[in-house]
């Protein structure tokens, strides 16, 4: 029930993922009277047999404070998606919706990991090098050192599993390189993250640096994380209008941009965000996955693979 575009995309992406891949079974989590005519839309007709709808109550709304949402919409359909993950009915949840109302039930219902005391959104961003994780993207606005800590291990744990990466590369996301840069929280949890031996830490980096590659795992608070990968969102999104109000400009600038096709829907491929959709909610004992809000059906498509892709490969579950 989550997103701007709601069911017309999320059971559209059900559809199409269901159709690449065979051994899927999805439940639907809806409202009463919502799903109508899509359930007789040409993209399900071929996957009925392996879709099922639960019919649930009040959703939860994007301005829902997230403490309000858990006490009193336990039977939304966000709520009675995670549930099917903590009873074993299901084995992930992916969502569109609140991102606070999915971090409580996730806590509420799921529960966190030994050793973690708050979730983290952990997202993929490219780099000129491949992929980084990214984390916390938005979950924990203000954060302590301590969680910064268990987030590197979080981060580096699912770069090893998730990526193939032997001995991930983690760094700390600050305003600057130099040690004594940067709030006090920062500078403590580089001093955890120095002295553990158990993660290949290798010091601070700047939001200039992110797309560079020299870092598998990048390490943050949620409120610098979710700037950080909004700018970014932002700036691709501007770099593109402006390449294609410059290829308009003149016969010239199009027949230049026809002659580069190719190599601009590579390029076009590499960097759509729609291709990166779907964070994991790492530190819960599930498979939670959030959603862009405002993702397209190729966008919820991709949070669909992201949830089969972590389930398939183990997405860590304890420290």
């Amino acid at each position: 029930m989550g997103g701007d575009a709601g069911v017309a995309v999320t059971v559209a992406a059900v559809g199409d993922i269901m159709r690449d891949h065979p051994c899927i079974e999805v439940q639907l989590f809806v409202s009463e009277g919502v799903l109508g005519g899509y359930l007789n839309m040409p993209a399900l007709r071929s996957v009925a047999d392996r879709l099922s709808s639960v019919i649930c109550g009040p959703q939860v709304e994007n301005d829902d404070k997230p403490s309000v949402a858990v006490r009193s919409k336990i039977q939304s359909s966000m709520a009675r998606a995670i549930a099917a993950v903590a009873s074993g009915d299901a084995d992930a949840c992916v969502s569109a919706g609140n991102t606070g109302a999915l971090m409580g039930f996730g806590i509420k219902l799921l529960k966190t990991i030994p050793g973690v005391s708050r979730p983290a959104i952990c997202g993929s961003i490219p780099t000129l090098k491949g992929t980084a994780l990214v984390l916390d993207l938005g979950a924990n606005v203000d954060c302590s050192a301590v969680q910064l800590h268990q987030f590197a291990h979080l981060g580096s744990r699912s770069a090893q599993c998730i990526n193939g990466v032997e001995n991930p590369r983690v760094k700390l996301l600050n305003v600057g390189s130099e040690v004594n840069k940067g709030p006090q929280f920062i500078q403590d949890a580089a001093q955890l993250l120095s002295r553990d031996k158990g993660l290949n830490y290798c010091g601070y980096i700047e939001a200039d640096q992110l797309f560079v590659g020299d870092a598998d795992v990048v390490v943050c608070d949620g409120m610098s994380g979710n700037v950080a990968l909004k700018a970014s969102e932002g700036a691709a999104a501007l770099i593109g209008d402006v390449y294609r109000a410059e290829i308009q400009r003149n016969w010239l600038s199009r027949l230049s941009a026809a002659l580069a096709a190719r190599s601009d829907a590579g390029i076009s491929e590499r960097v759509n965000p729609a291709k990166y959709n779907g964070a994991c909610l790492l530190g819960l004992r599930g498979v939670v996955i959030k959603s862009h809000g405002s993702a397209t059906r190729d966008a919820f498509y991709q949070a669909l693979n992201i949830a089969r892709h972590a389930k398939s490969q183990s997405l860590p579950l304890d420290l």
